[in-house]
């Protein structure tokens, strides 16, 4: 008995006002899309369907995390697989001057703009139907490499592959499609999305606590995915505000000598679950500040909230992690650099001795906890939308 295909469905919502030329443009890269996944992917059902929107965006520029929660918005309730937005509005950037788009993995969406697409907006002289083929072929490129990004295909050295790294329009004019790794890359990741969802199942929705449990076992490939490409580490260098206020305080505890006292004093137990405490806290704080979960938009539970949920919980638990052990590490290197043992005793006469090294590692931990939490009381001054837009946008291509 032949197996039945799985349908991979793919949402395009057209963003805002489109010009005929863009219109145009978007659809017949909608079609060569089409026709070129189910060529080079026959395993499964292809659909991509076109939504237009024209209240999402209103001006000429647009900042991608508001778009992604609309879009995202739209593939809870239509229960899609991945969605795009696509726009004629420039896109706002953090890290560049511009950009053609960006990929949110953890949201399984992706932001693409035509205007720098447009042949006439790098002076290239090119008019009718020769102008929407470009804009076509470049969207079609850029999907293909934003698609690539959402099922978590890497980088490549070709300049004909979608997965090379996008610099120039040009570059996206060299790109023909897949290289023969991406297509098995992305097979093997499009068979779970491919697979039926939990909330399609009969009798799927019998309890909110239940149901999560199933979803997560379900979809633990796909979080812990999205968690390596969002990359959890990187938000010490991406979150500015967060980590300049934990090293800051970090710093000025270890001048202290009442933080010696205490943090020596203290037992290693109640150090260890101080830590665990903090990191829990700061995490539920910083996700409850900045507004980070995705809302159900329907009113059942589904699988890809859940997923989407559990990515980004995890994504600020692993940031939250990794600068407690920078700040762990930097308070033990400092205080053994710096800091003679007759000064230690000098500061803290119960201590009875030189210090050993479990006194230094209770130190260590007592004052990485507390900057943990002036962090995340820092990261309450980033607003929303930065801070959303800094940690959820994979890369700006």
């Amino acid at each position: 008995m032949q197996q039945a295909k799985g349908l991979v469905d793919i949402g395009w919502v057209i963003a805002g006002h489109m010009d005929r030329v863009d219109l145009a443009a978007v659809v017949q890269a909608r079609e060569e899309a089409l026709r070129y996944l189910q060529r080079i992917l026959p395993q499964f059902v292809w659909r991509i369907t076109l939504v237009h929107r024209v209240e999402l965006v209103r001006g000429a520029r647009v900042e991608p995390i508001d778009l992604l929660d609309a879009i995202v918005a739209e593939r809870l309730a239509r229960q899609w697989d991945f969605v795009f937005g696509v726009t004629s509005a420039d896109l706002e950037t953090e890290f560049k001057d511009w950009m053609f788009g960006c990929p949110a993995r953890s949201m399984a969406a992706a932001v693409l703009s035509t205007v720098r697409l447009d042949p006439l907006a790098w002076r290239d002289h090119s008019d009718g139907e020769e102008r929407i083929e470009q804009i076509a072929h470049r969207l079609f490129a850029l999907f293909l490499h934003l698609l690539g990004h959402l099922a978590g295909l890497d980088h490549c050295d070709q300049p004909t592959s979608a997965m090379y790294p996008i610099e120039t329009v040009y570059d996206l004019d060299r790109i023909e499609g897949y290289d023969p790794e991406s297509i098995q890359a992305l097979a093997d990741d499009l068979r779970d999305v491919a697979d039926p969802r939990l909330e399609e199942e009969r009798d799927a929705q019998r309890g909110w606590v239940g149901f999560y449990l199933r979803a997560l076992w379900r979809g633990r490939d796909d979080v812990w995915d999205a968690i390596r490409a969002n990359r959890p580490w990187t938000l010490l260098y991406r979150l500015n505000t967060l980590t300049t206020a934990a090293v800051s305080a970090t710093l000025f505890l270890l001048m202290t000598a009442e933080a010696w006292d205490l943090g020596m004093g203290l037992s290693s137990a109640f150090i260890g679950e101080l830590s665990l405490a903090s990191l829990f806290l700061t995490t539920w704080f910083i996700i409850r500040r900045q507004g980070l979960l995705v809302r159900r938009m329907r009113p059942q539970w589904t699988e890809q909230t859940v997923v989407t949920n559990a990515s980004i919980v995890l994504t600020i638990l692993g940031g939250m992690a990794a600068l407690y052990v920078v700040l762990f590490g930097m308070v033990g290197l400092l205080s053994l650099l710096l800091f003679r043992p007759h000064v230690i005793i000098g500061w803290i006469s119960s201590l009875g001795g030189p210090p050993g090294p479990i006194h230094y590692m209770r130190l260590a931990g007592l004052i990485a906890t507390l900057g943990l939490g002036i962090g995340a009381l820092g990261a309450t001054i980033e607003d929303q939308t930065d801070f959303r837009h800094i940690a959820f946008i994979d890369e700006e291509t």
